[in-house]
């Protein structure tokens, strides 16, 4: 007598591997939009972490006296993170500091797509404004681009479009 068990009935397996030839390339795609995505928040942090740093040396830095010494001072922290001059920019407005730094790192998914998807390039920056506070100390904070300066002069000119009568 014959004890062996059909398990799978009378059902016939099929394993083939075409399925797997569709995961591959599919998985690619993912592979690199997920590295895009994390090269992406590593510039940015690292701009970021820079940026702070170079604007708390500026700001702690005795004997600058204006913003002329201040530039060829942050030049020259910042030749030590390899950022060149045209990529950042040290500007006074009004009561504070502006520091803003600019950097690129090369998309995967741009290159394959040779730009069409993403652009091959891709920029990331910090911006941070820096002052002294009632004690002679720095007090740093991110710059959040608001447009504060753009809504006020709008608000102003409000009062002239009410004034505009069109018979």
């Amino acid at each position: 007598m014959n004890m062996s068990v059909d398990v799978y009935g009378k059902r016939k397996m099929y394993s083939s591997g075409t399925i797997f030839l569709l995961f591959i390339p599919i998985g690619a795609i993912i592979l690199f939009y997920l590295y895009d995505f994390c090269a992406n928040f590593y510039k940015q942090k690292q701009v970021e972490k820079t940026t702070y740093s170079v604007m708390s040396d500026v700001l702690n830095r005795e004997g600058l006296e204006g913003l002329e010494e201040m530039k060829i001072y942050a030049k020259k922290v910042f030749e030590e993170y390899d950022i060149t001059e045209d990529d950042f920019s040290l500007t006074q407005v009004d009561d504070y500091y502006l520091l803003t730094v600019y950097d690129s790192y090369i998309s995967v998914v741009g290159e394959l797509s040779f730009g069409f998807l993403r652009n091959k390039e891709v920029m990331v920056h910090a911006s941070y404004k820096g002052y002294y506070n009632e004690y002679k100390e720095a007090v740093i904070e991110k710059f959040e681009d608001s447009n504060d300066e753009l809504s006020d002069f709008n608000d102003n000119d409000e009062s002239e479009d009410e004034e505009i009568i069109i018979n």
